[in-house]
């Protein structure tokens, strides 16, 4: 990694693994090359858990197997998400008090109670009810300060508002795109303790006797296929996506979104299909307005609105998925990772909408609906046969 030195006039070249400082890439390079991996002798031994596909295999004599040999390297230590609520401005006080700022479990749930269903005027309306003089006194007085209490505790990815304007052609209602940074997202799932024990970052082969078996995307073709055209040592964090419209009536007035969730595939599949783990994330709720024009125009607006706020969600992903990025495990080590997009879930509408095809056009051949009784393999539909769409508001 190059970085500034410190007075500003000449660049050094970081080790990825000892974090030593060499002025040149030829430096760097001998130092990989003479100290191989003694320069992380003083990096803890990892515990990386085994994979479900071999766990099962315990008890078969039969099942063999082997990993990638270069992928999935470690370096140095980083800060998982549970460090991060450690570095809390609350953090000293949750030490005695462990629903500070609140007093204690019933008034925390009181407060997330109100926060998640009352609008602030009804809040204010609620916390200046006569049944409060004469019972114990809350200790945030109005919607203000819960609100403010609320934002001052740990949290995930913030929430951002972009509004979206088309050039030349009218919405009844404004286009608002709600939306969490994809990437941060990432990092937040990638980073959570509670997933230690459940991760996979190396493709593997698994064979029972002469015959390979598939389970987990690690055990892929697809794995191995990504996992060569990376640098030596990365760590694959596959993405999986899924939206679906539907009606979102609070507040709303009842429009329709589109809705758009996401998950790594490093999380093994038993545990991040759990709704309990929350191993799913929404990122985005994606606005299907009504524009002020004729009914054939309304499908092509509204489908170059879909894949312009698809941009603004995973611009940052689509950049890592290029360039990588050094991410922290649920376990501290410090990895390069590459985020390339494996699956999207979503029914048949919604993959022509992605695949960027007709209603009677398969998103995942070059064929339409008049070939589809053709015994005639079509070719498959990639990027290279998709159309580019041009976003002239940008």
């Amino acid at each position: 990694m190059a970085s500034m030195s410190d007075d500003g006039n000449s660049i050094t070249f970081d080790c990825p693994r000892c974090q030593a400082i060499f002025p040149s890439p030829a430096a760097l390079l001998n130092h990989l090359k003479t100290e191989g991996g003694a320069c992380t002798d003083t990096i803890p031994v990892q515990h990386i858990p085994v994979p479900p596909a071999f766990q099962h295999g315990f008890e078969e004599n039969d099942v063999t197997g082997h990993y990638y040999p270069t992928s999935g390297y470690i370096y140095n230590r980083g800060d998982t998400f549970l460090d991060q609520m450690k570095a809390s401005e609350h953090e000293r006080q949750c030490q005695n008090q462990l629903y500070y700022p609140f007093v204690d479990e019933g008034e925390w749930e009181l407060a997330k109670f109100l926060a998640l269903n009352f609008t602030q005027s009804q809040m204010n309306q609620f916390l200046k009810l006569k049944w409060f003089e004469t019972q114990v006194k809350l200790s945030f007085k109005s919607a203000d300060q819960l609100l403010g209490w609320m934002a001052s505790l740990p949290h995930g990815p913030q929430w951002c508002r972009t509004m979206v304007e088309f050039k030349g052609y009218k919405s009844i209602h404004p286009i608002q795109l709600i939306w969490q940074d994809a990437l941060k997202v990432v990092k937040d799932l990638f980073s959570n303790p509670i997933f230690a024990n459940f991760m996979t970052y190396d493709p593997h082969m698994v064979f029972q006797g002469p015959e390979r078996e598939y389970s987990e995307f690690f055990t892929a073709m697809h794995a191995f296929d990504i996992q060569v055209q990376l640098p030596q040592g990365t760590t694959i964090v596959p993405i999986i996506i899924a939206s679906d419209k539907t009606p979102v009536t609070r507040h709303t007035g009842g429009l329709e979104m589109h809705l758009v969730f996401i998950m790594i595939g490093n999380i093994q599949s038993d545990v991040r299909m759990q709704a309990s783990s929350h191993a799913w994330r929404c990122i985005a709720f994606m606005p299907v307005p009504i524009f002020e024009v004729h009914p054939d125009f309304q499908t092509i607006l509204t489908s170059h609105l879909f894949h312009w706020c698809m941009d603004i969600v995973f611009a940052s992903l689509k950049t890592v998925a290029s360039d990588g990025i050094n991410l922290t495990d649920p376990t501290g080590f410090t990895r390069n990772c590459f985020t390339p997009l494996v699956a999207y879930i979503a029914d048949l509408p919604k993959q022509q909408l992605v695949a960027c095809v007709a209603k009677n056009a398969s998103p995942i051949a070059t064929t339409v609906l008049s070939d589809f009784s053709d015994s005639v393999p079509q070719n498959p539909r990639t990027v290279k046969s998709r159309p580019t769409l041009t976003n002239s508001n940008t």
